[in-house]
């Protein structure tokens, strides 16, 4: 029930109140100004991301207030869940500064990494790294020091907030992989027990939606570095809970094996882009944060696919990894799940094959 609740709730305010914060970005002058490297032709407001960091706090609050109400207790102050939503407001006005403000790179990337230690330092750590995958015969775990884990789990939070945040690149792209990579982590959170990381994708999946209704192409607002932090960051902390094995459902805090396979196909498509964009800027001699058009969805564009094809083909990559977690998750129905999200992905390439040949 709070899972619908959630999502409900998250999508249906970050919907309602998104053209609100149009008019605010209009009249603050908050705009995304066109030039050779972007898509749009024309000055578009950036500040999307308030509606949905707004939608989606609403649906966890409004949501732990029934859960105390019905249970007597609330699903944010038992675990982790708090800490990650306090860092996931940081992220979010690290972004909005620089939409408001333009705020260099590298200060950026410092103030995430602050935050991410600090979050680690708190107990959210990549530190039992489930092996089984490289055994048959036994359950393996991987133990990693301290400072490695420090590492791994800044690493993993600040690489996906930037994956998502430079996948922002077409209508609606960005949105909708977040969309999908939540949607995927509600299911395998629930698999692996792990309840309340599943409230918290749910409450995730239903902003995003909410927004893309807007956004998608042609879109009438931009979400801005403030959406993309926070999607990625959020999905990137949540992940950390979702995909270990709980030891006790009631307390994700003490999780056991992380199965990092799972966020990684989750989120494939936005962190091969990101890999691949860093290592070519780099073996060109340029910076990582050096802009240019090399990411994936420009390469399709060059091909001469549509706007919409390209996001739509992506769209089918990302629901066909998503899926293929599900089946490695061994959620409810996952084959069926693979089969239909196959046949979705076929039918894309068939379609966007056409319009090449053409």
């Amino acid at each position: 029930m709070l899972t619908a609740t959630n999502f409900l709730v998250a999508a249906a305010i970050t919907f309602l109140i998104t053209p609100k914060i149009m008019q605010l970005g209009m009249n603050l002058g908050a705009t995304d100004q066109p030039n050779s490297r972007k898509q749009h032709t024309t000055p578009m407001v950036r500040l999307g991301g308030i509606g949905i960091l707004v939608g989606f706090f609403v649906a966890i609050f409004s949501s732990s207030l029934i859960n105390k109400y019905l249970l007597g207790t609330s699903y944010i102050s038992n675990d982790l869940a708090l800490p990650i939503l306090i860092t996931a407001f940081f992220y979010f006005l690290i972004g909005l500064s620089d939409d408001l403000l333009g705020l260099s790179p590298w200060p950026r990337l410092a103030f995430q990494t602050i935050a991410a230690i600090a979050l680690w330092s708190y107990g959210l750590r990549i530190e039992v790294i489930d092996m089984g995958w490289l055994f048959e015969s036994q359950r393996t775990t991987l133990y990693l020091p301290s400072f490695i884990s420090l590492i791994a789990t800044v690493i993993w939070l600040v690489g996906t907030t930037n994956a998502i945040n430079w996948l922002d690149g077409l209508d609606g792209l960005a949105a909708g992989v977040a969309s999908i990579a939540a949607f995927g982590l509600i299911f395998v959170s629930f698999s692996l027990n792990q309840i309340h990381a599943g409230l918290l994708a749910a409450s995730l999946t239903g902003a995003a939606i909410g927004f893309l209704r807007h956004n998608i192409y042609p879109a009438r607002l931009l979400m801005g570095d403030s959406g993309s932090y926070f999607l990625g960051f959020t999905l990137a902390a949540i992940s950390l809970i979702g995909c270990s094995q709980a030891t006790n459902p009631l307390l994700p805090s003490q999780s056991g094996p992380f199965l990092f396979y799972l966020p990684i196909l989750l989120l494939f498509i936005p962190l091969t882009d990101m890999t691949a964009v860093v290592v070519a800027r780099i073996r060109r001699g340029k910076s990582p944060f050096y802009p240019d058009r090399n990411h994936f969805h420009h390469r399709l564009l060059n091909t001469g696919l549509s706007h919409h094809k390209v996001v739509l083909l992506i769209y089918a990559l990302a629901q066909w990894f998503a899926c293929l977690a599900l089946v490695l998750a061994q959620t409810n129905f996952d084959w069926i799940w693979f089969a239909g999200s196959s046949l979705i992905l076929l039918a894309t390439l068939i379609r966007s094959y056409s319009q090449f040949k053409q």
